[in-house]
Parts: C-alpha cells; structure tokens; sequence
C-alpha cells in the first residue's frame, strides 16, 4: 500500500510535469482545478514543452511555466539547467502526468521528496499509480492519483471554458466565411499518421451529405501542411456549401468549433479541442488506436474504419481485401453519414442510406 497524506497536509507549491500536446493539456486541467480548490493558496509551476505556451499561457493555466527544450534531457548541460530551475521552485509536491521516461527523469530533477507518478516511473515517496487496462484508461489513472491525495468524491470534467477574448478573435473569419448568423458543420481533416489516415474521397462524400443532403454550409479545418493540402483538395470537388478555414489557432478553433452544429473529423488536437467545447463530435479512427486515445466526453462518438477498407489506398497496391461498397459508399461512410442524420435530423429518416447486413465494427 502507498502511503497517502492525511486530508491536513497542505501545499504551498506544487510543481506539475507534463510534456503533451493540446489533448493531453485538456486531460491535466481537471486535476488542476481540483487541485486550487484543495489547496487554494498553492502555487503551481508546469513544466511543459515550449510549443504549448501560447494555449497555457491563454487559459492561464498555472501561475509559472517552465518550459523545457526539445532534447534537453540529451544534454547534461541543459539537464543541469532544468535541475537548477527546478530546485529554486522548492515545490512540496511534484506531479508527473506523463508518466514516460523524460518526465520520470524530470520528476527526480525536482529534488521533491513528495512525488507521485501517473505511470511506469518510479515516484519516491509517494509511488507510481496503478497501470490499468480498461477503455477509460487515462482517466481511472488520474482517479488513482487523487485517491493519492485523499481527495475523493469529486466530478473530473474535461469541459473547456470559454476565456475573456475568445469569441473576438474569431470577428473577422466568421464575417469572411459568412457564417455570423447561419448554422453551419465542420468538418476535419485529421492526418496524425499513415495509420489513422483516412482517404479523400471519403472527406469529399461526407462534405457532400452535409452540405448537399443537409443543406449545411460546411467548413473544412486543418493542421499542418499535409492537412492543408487534404483539405484544399476536399473542398475544390465538394461544391460551394463547403468552405475552406484559413489557419486557425487552437484558441481560434475553440471559438469556431463552439458556434457549430457538428464536428466531423479524423484524431487530431482539433478534434479533442471540440470535444471539450460543446458541439456532437463523430470521429473515424483507421487502424489500430486505443481508446486512451479518445476524448472523454458525453457528446463524442467514435467509427472505426475497418483496417481492410483503407489499407489499399495506403499501401499503394491491392490488399486483398476490398471495402464494403454500396451505390459508391464504403460502410465507414455510410455510418459517419448516418451519424450526421441522427444528429442533425433526429425526425427524418429519408437521407439515410440503407445499411448491408454485413457486421461491422462500430465503436461509439
């Protein structure tokens, strides 16, 4: 058994690491605000990596932020560096929501005594948390480690607030897009990997059936130039209810993504930034993922494309195993489509195609 504080002990600075991106940003805020309402008068320093200033910086996040350089735990010189700012924090309690090696190795660059890992490191004091295997992975894991802290019966809500400014910076795209006072769905392009890639022409039947069947004025996102040329593409033969976005900050996308109807997408931080803001969210995962992967959220159903319907495109070459195909739409396309309709359409079934007796995988 892990030795747990008593619900007296208190902390004056609290030193949280936690390298991830935007997703895993979100996923940290709930212990944040939990922590400030334990511990109101601590002060909290993250520990991040440089790319994540701006968005930590505009939700104000934590009262200091320690950036670390790409690589720095390569160099004994930019090791030293990071122990010495570590060291003049003098934080009491040091959180580490990675849970990888360079945060483990950060975590005991922190000299604190009283520390607590989220996984596979060791934590001194206070130990690691359990590894579990179950689909709400991460998050039974930040259970366990405010069960650590004996702080229990509290609601962990992914929920990302709206800031002061928010919705301004957004004033001139939506006026260029025309969409100040007309619905509108949102469609993204989301290319993390060869794995998760799902093809053109399915983006373009969904702009389609969303513009076309729906009557929905469509705008296409994007990260990335990869992203950018996809989603070029998707819009030049979807028609003219679909509608380029112009590069967006994760800030920018947040007020955007509040105002739609919908959110359509493949696994980027796009997709969990709209997750956390409001708006039905229906995902297509390719390939192998795991369900630590995915947003925690009422709003948020995930479609898994079978890995046999995308690996021709991919590959290059025949694999041997065609996708389901009915009137030119592959099955991923036909539930994403459908998905759209029970959502938007809730009374009407004439727009939805008719589904094969095959079975397929669907996870929502």
């Amino acid at each position: 058994m892990f030795t747990r504080f008593s619900h007296s002990s208190r902390f004056h600075k609290i030193l949280l690491i936690q390298f991830g991106t935007i997703r895993d940003v979100i996923r940290t805020l709930p212990i944040i605000n939990i922590l400030r309402f334990h511990h109101p008068h601590a002060k909290i320093a993250w520990l991040a990596a440089p790319e994540m200033i701006d968005f930590l910086n505009s939700y104000d996040i934590a009262d200091w932020l320690m950036l670390a350089k790409p690589g720095w735990y390569k160099k004994i010189a930019e090791i030293q560096a990071l122990r010495k700012r570590l060291h003049s924090f003098e934080p009491d309690l040091c959180l580490d929501l990675q849970g990888d090696v360079t945060s483990g190795l950060a975590l005991k660059l922190s000299g604190c005594r009283k520390r607590v890992s989220i996984n596979g490191t060791r934590g001194g004091f206070f130990g690691k948390v359990k590894n579990t295997q179950p689909s709400e992975y991460q998050l039974e894991q930040h259970r366990q480690l405010l069960d650590r802290l004996n702080v229990t019966g509290v609601s962990i809500n992914h929920a990302l607030p709206e800031i002061p400014g928010e919705s301004r910076s957004i004033g001139g795209i939506v006026r260029e897009l025309d969409l100040e006072i007309t619905p509108f769905a949102m469609l993204g392009i989301g290319v993390q990997s060869n794995s998760t890639f799902w093809e053109i022409d399915r983006y373009i039947q969904v702009a389609e059936h969303l513009g076309h069947t729906l009557n929905l004025p469509t705008v296409v996102t994007w990260q990335g130039e990869r992203e950018r040329r996809i989603a070029e593409k998707v819009v030049a033969e979807s028609g003219e209810m679909v509608m380029l976005a112009p590069v967006l900050s994760a800030i920018q996308f947040a007020a955007l993504a509040r105002r739609t109807l919908i959110y359509v997408g493949g696994d980027n931080d796009f997709l969990h930034i709209a997750a956390a803001v409001g708006p039905p969210c229906i995902a297509v995962f390719c390939g192998d993922y795991s369900r630590r992967d995915t947003p925690y959220c009422s709003n948020f159903q995930m479609i898994r494309a079978r890995t046999g319907e995308t690996r021709r495109n991919r590959s290059g070459v025949d694999a041997g195993n065609d996708p389901i195909r009915i009137d030119n739409y592959t099955y991923d396309v036909i539930q994403v489509c459908n998905a759209c309709d029970d959502i938007l359409q809730p009374r009407r079934a004439e727009n939805r195609v008719q589904r094969p007796e095959h079975r397929v995988e669907v996870e929502c």
